[in-house]
């Protein structure tokens, strides 16, 4: 057989294989196996085989375009990021007063969060957010992410909304990474509605056309008594079930609203954040196909004095996903590998449970775990080389970028091993 690209002799290879549709849990997370002298075939941008060096090397009539010789190094499945606020357009660097006791309420009161990335975006030409939101992508699929959830949810009107999904459509045909589009339309109530106009407005003005012209998967929403109630979210999540569009959302955050408990019985996808959650919905997660997902950037930025029950999430087995919430105010950290770090810090976790969390089960979260977040025969070649064999460094070098060599859909596009001849990439056989 004839293959594209060869990476062998890999030193610690940790393909993080499990369950399309459950994902890693529980101890699982922390025991996924490790191939030692590992080595990976692609061909047609995807993983052909898995497993040993000796036993690649062993098979016959093989004919390899390009080798990398991965030996002293990690390689790991390229990082999915499932929750970004990305489009977004300039950054929110004011809202730093919070750490002078204001708090986000009063941050928006005062012109600032949401309302101030509305007015930034309503502003910018489509160009000028192309420009910045392709560097931003940039930035985070050099730090090695590889798939992007991206989200509306910076306009609060119906023609805004559908601009930034088209702005999405538009990046995804040229930028580093896959994008799985979300509409957030439920972001905030717009001046002049009530949370129940604004939602039935969305059902019927705008999900329409979402689910026509296929600019969205998912539908979110925000939970929050200052936002919209789980009767809105009740609402939505069955108008976006009849247009095919799955249901997700950030919840129970700043209050304990019980919006989690809601999503957990209406099945939503993933339910974000849930810093303020009860006893009885964690154990509702737990018995769930629904997502907790962790985002200890924002934790991080706003000073969260009560964090989610993120190491008892993992121990009791719930599907736990770690993402950045990339934005311009909240969490301005795109890079996962500083996530990741983060997560270890705030929540106890291992680095390995951190690294499934943003692999594996970050895909199964947005639906696509049958494709990505593993490096299984089969899989769509999204593939990391770290900087050396010590994966578990990568929380505590918190501010190195972790990531020598990315293989997105079977093509390096990010290649730093030629620095070293022993590991550089050769268009020769094995």
């Amino acid at each position: 057989m004839k293959y594209d690209l060869a990476i062998i002799h890999i030193d610690r290879l940790l393909p993080f294989a499990g369950d399309p549709h459950r994902g890693l849990r529980g101890k699982e997370m922390d025991l996924s196996p490790e191939i030692k002298d590992g080595a990976i075939a692609i061909k047609d941008g995807k993983v052909s085989f898995v497993g040993q060096t000796e036993a690649f090397l062993q098979l016959e009539n093989v004919e390899i375009e390009q080798t990398i010789n991965a030996r002293g190094k990690s390689v790991i499945p390229g990082f999915i990021d499932a929750h970004t606020h990305l489009p977004f357009y300039g950054w929110r660097d004011g809202e730093v007063a919070r750490g002078r006791g204001a708090s986000y309420g009063d941050v928006i009161e005062g012109g600032g969060g949401i309302k101030l990335s509305v007015k930034e975006m309503e502003n910018a030409s489509d160009d000028e957010v192309l420009h910045f939101v392709s560097g931003l992508l940039n930035h985070v699929h050099n730090w090695g992410t590889t798939t992007v959830e991206m989200k509306s949810g910076y306009s609060l009107n119906v023609p805004g909304e559908l601009r930034e999904l088209r702005l999405i459509q538009e990046l995804s045909r040229s930028c580093p990474v896959d994008i799985v589009s979300t509409c957030l339309a439920a972001h905030y109530v717009p001046e002049g509605y009530t949370s129940r106009e604004w939602v039935e407005e969305i059902i019927h003005d705008l999900l329409p056309e979402v689910a026509q012209k296929n600019l969205a998967s998912m539908v979110d929403i925000y939970i929050e008594p200052f936002t919209f109630d789980v009767s809105d979210a009740r609402r939505l999540a069955e108008a976006s079930r009849a247009f095919g569009l799955i249901p997700r959302a950030h919840t129970d955050q700043v209050n304990a609203i019980g919006g989690c408990k809601e999503a957990v019985k209406l099945g939503f996808s993933s339910v974000d954040h849930l810093n303020q959650i009860s006893e009885e919905e964690l154990e509702m997660l737990v018995k769930s196909n629904t997502a907790a997902v962790m985002l200890p950037g924002a934790d991080f930025t706003m000073r969260e004095k009560l964090l989610p029950p993120a190491r008892k999430l993992i121990d009791l087995g719930a599907l736990v996903v770690v993402s950045s919430n990339y934005n311009p105010g909240t969490s301005p950290i795109g890079a996962m590998p500083v996530i990741i770090g983060l997560a270890c810090a705030l929540y106890d976790w291992t680095p390995k449970e951190a690294i499934a969390a943003a692999t594996m089960n970050a895909a199964v979260s947005l639906g696509i775990g049958t494709e990505r977040g593993s490096i299984e025969v089969g899989k769509a070649a999204d593939i990391l080389i770290l900087q050396d064999q010590w994966y578990e460094m990568m929380p505590y070098r918190i501010g190195e970028n972790p990531i020598s060599t990315i293989i997105k859909n079977g093509k390096v596009t990010k290649n730093q091993l030629t620095r070293d001849k022993n590991h550089e990439l050769y268009n020769t056989g094995v």
